[in-house]
């Protein structure tokens, strides 16, 4: 019962942190976004994906290790440290030496000096890993969502800042570096470790063979979920890339909020009941139901506004996202599904299967996207949502199998989440109709919160248990 308590609170403050910190965020992107335009947008997407890839390698999957081998002693952790250092000095290095190369690839000289400067994040990903796998294994989610809004806030407003003097792209780097450094020395200060002068190869083989398969399906995962963005940028330009990527980071950002939020509350949980199936069971359905209850809604109001919603927050330099937003809906349902999946599948220690579901999916999502490329963006949008819905089939088998769940018994318990959506639908249909010759924001509030309030009553009339489970996860208890 402690545990569940514990878990309660922490996923509070989980959400309290994404939210916060996802709201800077969002803030702060617009506001950057505005200011330099599509093209500055898709510069910095050419090094930050290839960035990202590095900083997954640096990592290791030190932080997943760490919360699913549960006890690691003084000399494991010290190495796994020293160990992430040393990668990210390496890949810092191969950043700045290789920026040419990037360069050249993508046919944009100015990504060199662009590059060598971003070099560093990977560098400072090194300091993080440890003390934040300390702080998600002790469940110390508090510290870890203030963290995560002191790193976002701040770095989002001396980026704004640089932009008044004249620093163009690079606002962009300076926020992503200062992000890294800031949350590296709060984790530290937060998580009281201190690693020692010590390294034992040896010591961290047992992490290495949980690590070795979740980094490479993670890397796997990330390269080619992110082909479309290398894709967009070598045959399409800096500023269809811009385009694209900002319908993208609009759809993700409810999947990616709720469905990483869940994942990351809920992995130390999956991992600690890995001996009991029915716990996991239970733990799985419930969250899996407020997942989608959450996620679902969201996607379809956006799709819905999409048009209205980039005009009021982008300006029109961004309109072109609209459509875009449209047809990769489907991308933020399932990609929600599949994170949050995959992270059932780690925290039983089944990262070698999780690999080789990776390798297959990920060889129908290249395919798809070199065809999808012929139509331009639009073809990449429809390319990679068809990818991505066929990638949903192995994770849920496997899901399935783990929790001794019914395929048929699962989806009858979305009844009320379903026929609450249709409602939402059919009721923003009709809003959209009555509201057209009202001002902007007006004419969004009118669209989205009376459908939002149409959604939550029919869950409230069927009394989906779901929303008694949203509210226990926010109910502060005092003991």
């Amino acid at each position: 019962m402690a545990d569940t308590v514990n878990h309660a609170a922490g996923f509070r403050w989980t959400i309290i942190g994404q939210v916060v910190g996802q709201g800077a965020l969002l803030a702060g992107s617009i506001l950057l976004s505005r200011a330099l335009g599509p093209s500055d947008f898709g510069l910095f997407a050419m090094v930050s994906v290839i960035g990202s890839i590095s900083g997954i390698i640096v990592s290791f999957g030190v932080t997943h290790a760490i919360v699913q081998q549960q006890k690691l002693s003084q000399l494991q952790l010290s190495s796994l440290f020293w160990f992430n250092l040393a990668l990210g000095i390496l890949f810092a290095a191969l950043f700045f030496l290789g920026a040419p190369l990037l360069a050249g690839f993508y046919d944009q000289p100015e990504l060199i000096t662009v590059s060598r400067w971003y070099s560093i994040v990977p560098l400072l990903t090194a300091f993080t890993n440890v003390p934040a796998g300390i702080l998600t294994r002790d469940l110390n989610y508090k510290s870890q969502a203030v963290a995560v809004i002191i790193a976002v806030t701040l770095s989002y407003a001396i980026s704004l800042f640089s932009v008044f003097h004249d620093a163009g792209v690079f606002a962009f780097v300076i926020q992503a570096a200062l992000y890294q450094a800031l949350l590296a020395i709060i984790s530290f200060v937060w998580s009281r470790w201190l690693p020692s002068l010590s390294f034992s190869a040896s010591s961290i083989i047992p992490v290495k063979k949980f690590s070795l398969p979740l980094l490479g399906s993670q890397v796997i995962d990330f390269l080619f979920f992110n082909l479309d963005v290398l894709l967009a940028g070598k045959f399409l330009g800096k500023r269809e890339l811009g385009v694209y990527g900002r319908a993208n980071a609009l759809v993700m950002l409810p999947a990616n909020n709720v469905g990483q939020l869940l994942a990351k509350s809920f992995f130390p949980i999956f991992s600690a009941n890995q001996q009991q199936p029915k716990v996991l069971t239970d733990y799985y359905l419930r969250s899996t139901k407020v997942l989608l209850m959450l996620v679902l809604p969201a996607l379809a109001l956006l799709a819905f506004t999409a048009h209205d919603l980039i005009l009021f927050l982008l300006g029109d330099a961004w309109l072109e996202s609209a459509n875009l937003v449209v047809l990769l809906a489907g991308l933020g349902i399932f990609g929600a599904v599949n994170t949050f999946n995959d992270s059932l599948i780690i925290s039983q220690g089944r990262s070698k299967l999780l690999l080789k579901i990776t390798i297959a999916d990920k060889a129908i999502l290249a395919i798809s996207l070199f065809v999808g490329l012929k139509h331009g963006i639009a073809g990449l949008a429809i390319a990679k949502v068809f990818a991505v819905v066929l990638a949903s089939v192995p994770r849920g088998f496997v899901v399935l199998r783990l929790t001794n769940i019914n395929f048929f018994d699962f989806v009858k318990r979305f009844n009320a989440v379903l026929v609450a959506l249709i409602a939402l639908m059919l009721a923003e249909l009709g809003l959209i109709m009555i509201s057209g010759a009202l001002p902007l924001f007006l004419r969004l509030v009118v669209t989205t919160v009376p459908a939002a309030g149409v959604y939550a009553a029919i869950l409230f009339l069927m009394k989906e248990p779901a929303l008694d489970d949203l509210k226990k996860l926010f109910r502060f208890n005092k003991k």
